[in-house]
């Protein structure tokens, strides 16, 4: 069984400090082992927000060293280090890690410009291995707040496996017709993950409420 890796990234509302700009790429990374020997995670990355880029696309070893890079092309942003749970790990945007377990890495930048609010977006959600296809979930998944949604998958698999784990508002899971009913009522996010049999992650996505 090849090595998979799902990861997300999201760029959060930005965060006003003596009238800077913060702005924060998310990179989440989670892992499911297999039992062989040598195993792979597959990267591919991208971003469909203007002037934000993240390269680093590639397959990897797991365990070995991979290397992402964080750029604008607006001459405005500078780059402001890489943090990890909200601790400063490097400061050039260009970054080397190992691929050993799940991480959680930000992109900081920032700008003069003083705004006082702006919208949190999806950048970008990868799905590793056919893990799309097995559950049959398209990317990225962004809702509007105060809108009820309704999310279907496709996998057998028992109610029970089914996880969520939503920043507000409410979501409820229908194991019977394999249906996620949102009704979130603020702007946030919510975890949905699948998990094996022997409760190992399977699959995990993010949706975003705006």
């Amino acid at each position: 069984m090849t090595e998979v890796v799902q990861f997300k990234i999201i760029i959060y509302n930005k965060i006003i400090f003596m009238k800077k700009l913060i702005y924060s790429l998310i990179v989440l990374f989670f892992f499911s082992c297999s039992d062989e020997e040598v195993q792979y995670v597959d990267l591919s990355l991208s971003s469909n927000i203007e002037d934000c880029v993240i390269t680093g696309s590639g397959t990897y070893e797991f365990n070995k060293t991979c290397t992402i890079k964080a750029n604008s092309n607006n001459s405005n942003y500078s780059f402001a280090g890489w943090y990890e749970k909200g601790v400063f790990k490097y400061p050039l945007s260009e970054y080397s890690f190992n691929l050993s377990g799940d991480t959680f890495l930000e992109a900081r930048f920032f700008t003069d410009d003083y705004i006082n609010s702006i919208e949190g977006y999806v950048l970008y959600q990868g799905v590793r291995d056919a893990r799309a296809v097995k559950y049959n979930i398209s990317y990225p998944i962004s809702l509007s707040a105060g809108v009820e949604s309704t999310i279907s998958y496709e996998e057998e698999v028992s109610f029970d496996a089914l996880k969520i784990k939503t920043t507000n508002g409410s979501i409820s899971k229908d194991g019977k017709n394999k249906t996620f009913r949102l009704s979130n009522t603020e702007k946030g996010s919510a975890i949905i993950t699948f998990y094996t049999d022997n409760s190992k992650v399977d699959f995990s996505f993010l949706i975003t409420i705006k």
